[in-house]
């Protein structure tokens, strides 16, 4: 992504890999892309294995991506991985339809209307790889078209759950910690210092399922949203309980749930 830096523009292209926990994503790995635009395939497999080797594939529900996130050789490896994947693709990407013809995949789903879904039956090649093809008309009228390593009607709903890094980059920016306006421009140092923000997330993001599901649940709204988000909940109450500090218990809760044990022990 392109940020403000100072008085300049300066490249900060994080590559991150998250868990989906309770509305966010939650950074568990990351790297810094010393360049514009897309990762390349290695980089997310450097940074996929990276994972693996410290937690393991049996970890890995699934993967969730965006439209970059395509290829022959990624899909060839996290097939040969065994790691499952949900990934939105291009509706101008290349395809074949019942009779074989190479068309954009969109044309296989002109058809549907608004709020429709529909998963092929049989398995078709994008990039090359055979995957299960999934779409959904949206209320816009555009269409969001998946690939799955697996066959299955719950696609779209799996892939909802990839909005959650949206909560993840707000929280991290203008609604939360405002790490674009950081003035550090070395990338190590850039890639050292996101560590702070990230456990301060996860402390507030705790912080705010306490509240929700402890003391005040929050607010639901009519279209079914609450009204703030956990993590905006608990960064709250962290500010509260810092700028005025004159509940004992307030401040209390601050250090009970920056206890790690409190977090793997607690539901």
């Amino acid at each position: 992504m392109i940020e403000q830096i100072g008085n300049g523009v300066k490249n900060i292209n994080i590559l991150v890999l998250a868990v989906v926990y309770r509305g966010l994503a939650i950074p568990i790995r990351w790297t810094l892309l010393d360049k514009r635009g897309n990762s390349n395939t290695q980089e997310r497999i450097d940074l996929l294995a990276g994972f693996i080797k410290q937690f393991g594939k049996i970890s890995i529900l699934g993967l969730l991506a965006d439209r970059e996130f395509v290829g022959e050789k990624w899909f060839n490896y996290l097939k040969n991985e065994g790691i499952d994947f949900i990934i939105r693709i291009k509706k101008n990407a290349k395809t074949t339809n019942s009779q074989g013809q190479e068309v954009p995949v969109q044309n296989l789903f002109l058809h549907l209307k608004l709020a429709e879904q529909l998963t092929l039956e049989d398995s078709r090649l994008i990039t090359g790889v055979k995957v299960y093809l999934t779409a959904l008309r949206l209320k816009d009228g555009e269409l969001l078209i998946l690939a799955s390593s697996k066959k299955g009607q719950q696609s779209v709903e799996y892939y909802k759950e990839r909005w959650q890094i949206e909560t993840l980059f707000s929280g991290l920016k203008s609604r939360g910690f405002n790490l674009e306006e950081t003035h550090v421009t070395d990338p190590e140092r850039i890639k050292r210092l996101l560590i702070i923000p990230v456990i301060t997330f996860c402390w507030a993001h705790r912080i705010g399922e306490w509240q929700h599901d402890s003391v005040k649940p929050i607010k639901v709204k009519k279209h079914l949203r609450f009204s703030k988000s956990i993590f905006k909940t608990g960064l709250d109450f962290i500010r509260n309980a810092i700028f005025n500090p004159t509940s004992l218990f307030n401040l209390a809760a601050l250090f009970h749930f920056l206890d790690f044990n409190h977090f793997n022990s607690s539901s």
